[in-house]
């Protein structure tokens, strides 16, 4: 049957696990499943680029934010910002302002030192969370493109509930596993397929 749609993702779930008695407990098992994916998958169809004009210390992360590739003060020059820790940050730029250099990512949100004395555009390129699955959200690129990580990662999570005996559940892991290593494999090929990476030295 397709796993096109969240419905038709439980469906298969439930007819895998041949297991009545756990039909609904299945999105919670979908639930964690996408858990393990923002912890493992970092894919080039995750990439996100976002801007904002700030003239605050403390901007709030784009949403469904993950984990950043690059960051940046746009303008002339363009200047890419560094990661710096919070400790280091108040003790060398604590009440400065000026051009941001560094910054720190603090709960929800990116700290720039020195604090910006004026306007800035910023823009970040980062990795974010797909889509969570839901009867309002039916379907997300994942599930389109990769239904088996979406299947076998939430039999996975159902261990807990099938006895440690079922051969299944060694033979749903390393399904998991599989895919998820061969989807990391493609979306490196996409990235470098245009030929060898080469170093330039700077002059």
């Amino acid at each position: 049957m397709a796993l096109s749609t969240f419905d038709e993702l439980k469906t298969g779930i439930a007819n895998w696990l041949a297991r009545a008695d756990l039909t609904s407990r299945i999105p919670e098992f979908i639930a964690l499943c996408e858990a393990r994916f923002h912890r493992t998958l970092r894919l080039r169809s995750q990439e996100q680029r976002s801007t904002a004009t700030t003239s605050s210390e403390y901007t709030e992360l784009p949403d469904s934010f993950l984990e950043a590739r690059n960051f940046q003060v746009n303008g002339n020059p363009v200047t890419r910002l560094l990661p710096m820790s919070p400790q280091m940050m108040d003790s060398v730029y604590g009440g400065t302002t000026g051009r941001p250099e560094f910054f720190n990512i603090v709960g929800n949100e990116i700290q720039l030192a020195p604090a910006p004395d004026g306007s800035y555009e910023i823009e970040m390129d980062y990795y974010k969370k797909f889509d969570a699955l839901s009867d309002s959200n039916v379907t997300n690129w994942l599930l389109t493109n990769s239904p088996d990580v979406y299947l076998f990662g939430s039999l996975a999570e159902a261990t807990p509930f099938i006895r440690t005996t079922d051969s299944r559940i060694q033979l749903w892991e390393a399904k998991y596993q599989a895919a998820i290593a061969e989807l990391n494999r493609e979306s490196d090929r996409a990235v470098y397929s245009g030929g060898a990476m080469q170093m330039r030295w700077a002059p």
